[in-house]
This record gives structure tokens, sequence and C-alpha cells, in this order.
């Protein structure tokens, strides 16, 4: 097959190490190992931290090329404080930058990666232009995200998003979505079920199983305390919160919560944390430290706010999976995460919102002392990872034969 070329529109990439950016890199990366012509039209970094750092700033329009992907750098508007209408307005300024950025652009396929309506909006157009397939790729649901996420006043723009989602992903010409709720909920918008296929996530980093003692020693933490830890976005989905309030709980100070990364509640959570011992806050960690993060705590957890049921799916997942170490969430019943937790057989769950529950179980797992050994059953095998990246690589190829 010749080489095509391939234009993504994603406001997430590479440097952003959390959510949706890695995983639109690694594809990125991967269809030009293929032998193809990959353009991706980005915003300036900005996630999880809101904010665009320092060596970004000043340069509204950035051209790079990394491993061999040409990156279109786009200007839009970071909100401070995250509402609806700041959504409204940091969506349609990176739609009106996509644009212009990509008009002249002539590509073989169009991709455009959800849950950003802009992407969506802007890939549609530029694939209408020029008369090619067009694909999205749908990591998280933005019509759910206004009803589910506790945003403030997304009751009032929900009927909006659902018309724009419904119209573009209906004009897609393949709609791949992470998992099967996921596409039982594109095909409520409207989308034709032929149209629909699954193409589950996979762990993008390197993740490696380390022993504990070593893993500490790598770490500078004791030996002797019992650490769970939360990685990745802390936003109103996380709810965090419940997190907090959960550990003041649990009657050992020997149990410490770990709090990494950034967000737009961070600031609110370190106040409610306040000089609690047990909590402690660190930013986001290289990828060559993650594994010894992971692999030094005892438990990994996931966090959901009550309202969370089939918008989104925690990216942070399949580290943890691939990690082997012990996960334990605070997730909605019958939603996306209970189900795949469900599935894994270092996994369990609870009702999310409930801190006391929660501290129940925390304590349990403490009195049971740290697990020394990983589950050799949990981590995603290379081969099964290589067969998924495969599989999201040939859907998109395979948009070109339509």
């Amino acid at each position: 097959m010749e080489p095509k070329k391939i234009c993504i529109i994603a406001v997430n990439y590479f440097p952003e190490v959390t959510g949706c950016g890695p995983y639109t890199t690694d594809l990125a990366e991967k269809l030009v190992q293929a032998g193809n012509d990959v353009t991706v039209v980005t915003a300036l970094p900005h996630y999880p931290q809101w904010a665009v750092p320092a060596e970004y700033k000043g340069k509204e329009h950035r051209t790079e090329t990394l491993n061999g992907v040409q990156v279109l750098r786009c200007r839009l508007f970071v909100p401070v404080k995250m509402s609806a209408f700041a959504r409204i307005a940091y969506e349609a300024t990176f739609l009106a930058s996509a644009w212009l950025r990509s008009r002249r652009l002539k590509p073989d396929v169009v991709l455009a990666v959800s849950p950003a309506l802009g992407d969506v909006v802007a890939g549609s157009s530029l694939a209408r232009r020029r008369k090619v397939p067009f694909g999205v790729l749908v990591q998280d649901l933005m019509t759910a995200a206004t009803t589910q996420s506790n945003i403030s006043g997304g009751d009032k723009v929900a009927g909006l998003a659902s018309a724009i989602e419904s119209k573009y992903l209906g004009r897609a010409d393949s709609v791949a979505a992470i998992t099967e709720s996921f596409s039982d909920s594109i095909l409520e918008l409207g989308v034709e079920s032929s149209r629909v296929v699954v193409s589950p996530n996979y762990s993008v980093k390197n993740i490696e199983q380390i022993p504990r003692n070593r893993a500490r020693e790598m770490m500078g933490w004791d030996e002797s305390d019992f650490i769970l830890t939360h990685t990745g976005n802390m936003g109103l989905k996380q709810d965090l919160g419940n997190l907090i309030e959960a550990i003041k709980l649990v009657n050992s100070d020997k149990v410490k919560l770990l709090l990494v990364g950034d967000g737009s509640q961070r600031s609110e959570l370190e106040a409610q944390a306040g000089s609690n011992s047990k909590i402690e806050f660190m930013g986001l960690v290289e990828e060559k430290d993650y594994s010894a993060l992971l692999s030094a705590s005892d438990v990994l957890l996931l966090n959901e706010a009550p309202t969370i049921t089939d918008m989104s799916l925690p990216s942070k997942l399949t580290s943890y999976e691939a990690s082997g170490k012990r996960i334990l969430g605070a997730v909605v019943p019958g939603g996306n995460t209970a189900k795949v937790l469900d599935k894994l057989p270092n996994a369990q769950w609870v009702v999310a919102g409930n801190p006391a529950e929660l501290a129940q179980v925390i304590e349990d797992l403490s009195n049971q002392g740290p697990d020394l050994e990983t589950s050799a059953g949990a981590a995603t095998s290379s081969s099964e990872t290589q067969a998924l990246r495969n599989q999201r690589v040939d859907w998109v190829l395979n948009l070109i034969e339509k």
C-alpha cells in the first residue's frame, strides 16, 4: 500500500502525559512507522494543568516535527475555572484555529478525537471539503459529560451538545468507541450501527513491574506506610474530595493518600485536605518514574463522581492494570468503569460518593498488609497490547478503502 496522507484533529497531544493525548500521540507515531505521512492539528499543551507551559506561551501558532509527525499547534482559550460556557469558549476558539490551520491540507483521510466537539466539527468540515473519508475515535462523550460531570451550567447546554455530537458523528464514515458501553451510547445518538466499531484502549506507557521494596527505595518512601495512590487529572468528574474524606475516616497514621497530577480542582482539594499528615499532593511524574510510582504503591485508586455512568473511562486504568497492583475504585454501579473493574482479577470497587464505605474497605486492605506479589494475570501482555494497537492503526487505514 502506498503511503497515505493522514490528518488527525485532536485538542490533546504530546507533551501532555495523561488523558486522551498519549493515545492520540501513540496512534500518530505508529501510523508514521507504518510508512504514512501524518499531520496532527492540535492545541498548545494545557492539560491537565489547564495552563499553557512557559515554553509554549506567546506562540499562538507553532509547527513542530515530533517523531516523524508534523504537529500544527493552534491557539485556544484555556479557562481558569471550568463551566459550560467556558467550555463553549474553549471549543469555539480551538474550532476556529483548527479550521484555519487545516484548510490547506489535502489528506487522504481525516480522523477526529472526541470528546472535544471542535475536533469533530473541524474534522468533518475538512473531510467534506476534500471529499475524503472521515473517522471519529470516541474517548469520551461530550453529550454525557454535560449532564454527568457536575460542570456548572451543563444542563443548559446539554441539548446543544447532543445536537452537534449527533449530527457530526452521523456524518462520519466510521466511529470507533473504546468500550461496548460507548458504542451503545453512540447508537442512541442516531449513528448507524454499521458505522460503529469497538477499539479498546491499551497501555501506551511502558509499565515495568518493579518489586515493592526496590520501588520504595527509588521513590524514597517509608517501607511501613500503606500508600494509596491516585494519578492523573484532578477535575470535577474525578470528585477526589471523596478520597480525602475517606482517608480522614481511616483510623491509622500509616495509611497515606497520595494524589499525583494536576487539574482544575487541585487548589480546592488542597484546601479540603488542609494540614492532614495522611494526605500528600505530587505533580505529574515523568514516564521513566511512573512505573516506580505505581509499583511502590499498595493500592491504585480510581474515583468518579456519583453522576458518572457512561461518559468516560479513566485513561489511567490501562497503566494501573499493566502494573499488576491492586486497584480500588469508587464508581457508579453498572457504569463503564465498574464493568471493566469487574473483569480484572486484582480489582474491586465500592459505590461512588460514600466515603465511609470507602474508608472501611481501605482499612480492611491495610490490615491485610502490603501485597508483595504483583498480579501476573492483571497486566495486558505485550502481544495483546500490540494487537490492540494494530487494530486501531488498521481501522484508520481501512477508512481510506471505504
